[in-house]
């Protein structure tokens, strides 16, 4: 395995892809479409991934291309060092008063989610970076939470900002709404929450085809009470998926969501539609967290006593596509990078993966 520099993290789909093999990688022909945004997003040449930039303080877009293996930041400007504001890749990150946050791949486009002061804004470019348009602003008061795009719609989850008595804002409240947004009749049609209950949590989980999942959870109960809806792209209809386990959260991978049985030591599936539960791995542990990631890799992760008095968050990987974990065992060394799970890593301790 090639050696690389420790402070550059390279993410966990180009380490699956580069592990066993050197020569390229065959390009996948199959249209990449209907996905979940987040600091990664999955193309037929490669992967784009967010990094962030301290020299700007926000993050900047890069591309891995698979059959050239090469990583670099996404610029098409001739002999650009990517060190300075010239640099494409740099304005991509930043945008007016708006930095980028998220990334979605969808049909050669890329959309990139960018915040503001309680406000965001969506834009889409070509799949190089180049002609960036505004397709969607929000309103005063908002803060983005989640997005998917679903038959050419963007799904957008996203939280109201909370006021006292006076209208003062004082941060986020627990009114969080979902709305389908159309690219083509720019018409927004709210699917969660159309009269902003408190206590309302909801974000898209998975893309399946047509179909988007999305969750809604009820804060006001105790404990919590979560529940998975489906929405079809093409008829726009709404209807809840009745399911035997309570869904927690987190991506699903093709219509399954993951856990953790403690009695079997094993994580297994379980299928929204057809209410099948399958076993996928075992693993020894106690108190195991599953949680899926883009591109069909499963992060699982454990308490691990250092025999000192101390412990350290443990982590193991599992290939989803090719059924086979990723370590011998659980790591600790792991520099980590991504919001709820690892989506690239690299190691401290030495100069390699």
């Amino acid at each position: 395995m090639r050696k690389k520099r420790s402070i550059c993290l390279i993410m966990l789909a180009v380490f699956l892809l580069a592990r066993c093999k050197k020569e390229p990688q065959e390009t996948n022909t199959v249209k990449v479409t209907n996905s979940i945004a987040g600091d990664m997003a999955n193309a037929e040449e490669g992967t784009y991934l967010l990094k962030w930039n301290p020299d700007t303080n926000a993050y900047i877009p890069y591309f891995y291309d698979l059959k050239n293996e090469l990583l670099t930041p996404l610029c098409n400007e001739v002999n650009c060092k990517h060190d300075n504001e010239k640099c494409h890749a740099w304005t991509l990150g930043t945008n007016g008063a708006f930095s980028l946050k998220q990334i979605l791949y969808d049909q050669g486009e890329i959309y990139l989610a960018y915040a503001g002061e309680a406000r965001f804004m969506i834009a889409k470019a070509n799949k190089d970076g180049t002609n960036l348009k505004k397709v969607y602003e929000s309103e005063d008061g908002v803060y983005l939470n989640g997005l998917a795009m679903c038959e050419g719609q963007l799904i957008i989850g996203y939280m109201l900002e909370a006021k006292d008595e006076n209208g003062v804002p004082t941060g986020s409240s627990t009114i969080n709404l979902m709305s389908a947004y159309d690219l083509d009749t720019k018409q927004e049609t709210i699917l969660v929450n159309e009269k902003q209950e408190q206590d309302i949590m909801c974000y898209p989980i998975g893309v399946l085809g047509k179909e988007l999942y999305y969750i809604v959870t009820d804060l006001s109960k105790e404990p919590s009470e979560s529940e998975v809806f489906l929405y079809d792209g093409d008829t726009k209809e709404n209807k809840k998926i009745e399911t035997e386990q309570q869904i927690q959260g987190g991506l699903l991978f093709e219509g399954k969501s993951y856990s953790w049985n403690e009695e079997k030591q094993m994580v297994q599936s379980y299928d929204l539609k057809t209410g099948k539960t399958e076993e996928v791995v075992s693993v020894n542990g106690t108190g195991i967290q599953v949680s899926a990631l883009p591109g069909g890799v499963l992060s699982l992760r454990k308490m691990i006593d250092l025999g000192d008095g101390t412990g350290a968050m443990g982590y193991q990987y599992y290939d989803l596509k090719k059924g086979e974990l990723i370590f011998d065992d659980f790591q600790t060394d792991i520099v980590m990078s991504g919001s709820d799970g690892v989506h690239y890593f690299g190691t401290n301790s030495e100069d390699k993966l």
